[in-house]
């Protein structure tokens, strides 16, 4: 079975199963799919993002213009959120 990551600037954007290209190893895709399991809970108004070196990194999430703070954000939001950026939760 083949894996690939796709990263931008230090953080992975997505990852892949069973693509006919893969650029990491089976060892290095359970590492990630473990490190996404265990991702920590964020205050409202933050997630975290997964470093390439498999750390958690909390920041803010931007609010869209015209938009006041919603203090009432879903775990759902979240993952629009950072589906949206390109982060995939497919195991």
């Amino acid at each position: 079975m083949t894996h690939r990551v796709f990263t931008n600037n230090g953080y992975i954007e997505s990852v892949l199963h069973n693509t006919t290209e893969g650029n990491i190893t089976e060892a290095e895709y359970l590492a990630i799919m473990e490190a996404i399991k265990n991702k920590p809970s964020a205050p409202n108004g933050y997630d975290y993002r997964l470093t390439v070196g498999l750390e958690w990194e909390l920041f803010e999430l931007p609010i869209p213009d015209g938009e006041e703070e919603d203090e009432t954000a879903t775990e759902n939001d979240y993952q629009e959120a950072l589906e949206s950026l390109g982060v995939s939760f497919n195991a």
